[in-house]
């Protein structure tokens, strides 16, 4: 019924590390059939609890019928959670997970490197823009750029939806930039 914000906890607790954070997978879920696999993606991603809606006779809840779960159910709900380590336990597994990271680590910094080549073109063409007086958002050039890199991400593997947020993303900075270029330009 609600998509999960789950990177608004991520950045709760990256705000307040001490306060514990719920989930309400009933109200999430808004089915009953969902409670379980929501209430497992809140414990994996390290939420403290669960709030799970339960009633003697869900069919008989005067709100929220389609939500509740018996009891009985829930105590299989809760058997069925795996509860998952933050912390490795095995040294072989830390050491494996340490080299993976490296390498994350690596990529992340080459990315990095190849946005910041990319901004300094962005910059380049604000300037041609705005000495030629060229609008800065063009829609043909958007619909084109992302269409084309969700093609080329898809043949790669990656997810379309992954690639026009992290594109919309992009977009909006290099609007953003442009926009400061022509306004420099005009004073």
């Amino acid at each position: 019924r609600n998509e999960p914000k789950w990177d608004v906890s991520f950045e709760l607790r990256t705000r307040m590390p001490d306060l514990p954070i719920i989930c309400d997978p009933s109200h999430i879920a808004g089915s009953r059939d969902l409670i379980q696999q929501v209430a497992q993606t809140a414990l994996d991603i390290n939420m403290d609890g669960l709030m799970i809606e339960t009633h003697i006779s869900p069919a008989k809840a005067l709100s929220d019928a389609d939500q509740q779960v018996t009891p009985e159910d829930l105590v299989k709900i809760m058997n069925n959670l795996v509860i998952r380590q933050e912390n490795v336990g095995e040294e072989l597994v830390q050491k494996r997970l340490n080299e993976l990271r490296e390498i994350i680590d690596q990529l992340d910094h080459e990315l990095i490197i190849n946005l910041q080549k990319r901004f300094k073109e962005v910059v380049e063409i604000g300037h041609i823009k705005a000495e030629d007086k060229i609008t800065i958002f063009q829609l043909t050039r958007w619909y084109n750029m992302i269409q084309d890199r969700k093609a080329f991400g898809e043949k790669h593997g990656l997810d379309n939806d992954f690639l026009h947020e992290l594109f919309a993303i992009i977009h909006k900075y290099s609007v953003k930039k442009q926009t400061q270029i022509i306004q420099e330009n005009q004073e």
